[in-house]
């Protein structure tokens, strides 16, 4: 089993600014047979707004030539509904990975946000229009270069609902190329 507890700064990745604090726990057990179950919890004090909480259950299944997972989030924004209560953020997000050799495999992800995302306009590396809910798919091929090294050609693509206005933004589909290496 293994766990977490932390204590910091609310601010995000900024300066610390002794205005706001958050409060991060983790509990995971795992077993011999690669079965991985964990909770998370966070509160964060925004200097901008209102808490954030956020709690999580992760199910992930893991063998030497697969894995897989499922997740559920769920984030509660005090006050930053446009009615000024409180805005209730769902995602549902389920990965899985199949070796096809000893250098190759199939990646495949999929998120389903069950809320429009807020501000989503302004995730640098993977927008999202903040209008309407949305499905979110990641196909790749994970190719093994040397241990360390992957280079990984992948797709991602986003499907949108119709939003409250009735209007429906436009799908986006993204090609990546990603390059990953640990030392």
């Amino acid at each position: 089993t293994r766990y977490s507890v932390q204590f910091g700064n609310g601010s995000g990745n900024g300066s610390e600014v002794a205005q706001s604090k958050s409060v991060r726990g983790q509990l995971s057990p795992r077993s011999a047979s690669g079965f991985v179950l964990e909770g998370y919890a966070d509160w964060q004090d925004r200097p901008e707004a209102g808490d954030f909480w956020t709690l999580e259950a992760f199910l992930g299944w893991q063998k030497p030539s697969w894995r897989a997972s499922l997740e559920y989030a769920r984030q509660t924004r005090r006050g930053a509904a446009p009615d000024g209560g409180d805005l209730v953020l769902d995602l549902i997000s389920a990965f899985a990975m199949v070796k096809a050799s000893p250098r190759l495999s199939l990646v495949g992800r999929a998120d389903w946000n069950l809320d429009p995302v807020p501000n989503g306009e302004t995730i640098d590396y993977m927008p999202f229009s903040d209008q309407a809910k949305s499905t979110f798919g990641l196909l790749g091929l994970d190719v093994t270069l040397a241990e360390a090294v992957h280079l990984i050609p992948n797709l991602e693509v986003t499907i949108y609902d119709t939003a409250a206005d009735g209007n429906r933004p436009g799908t986006d589909l993204v090609p990546r190329l990603t390059l990953f290496f640990s030392w």
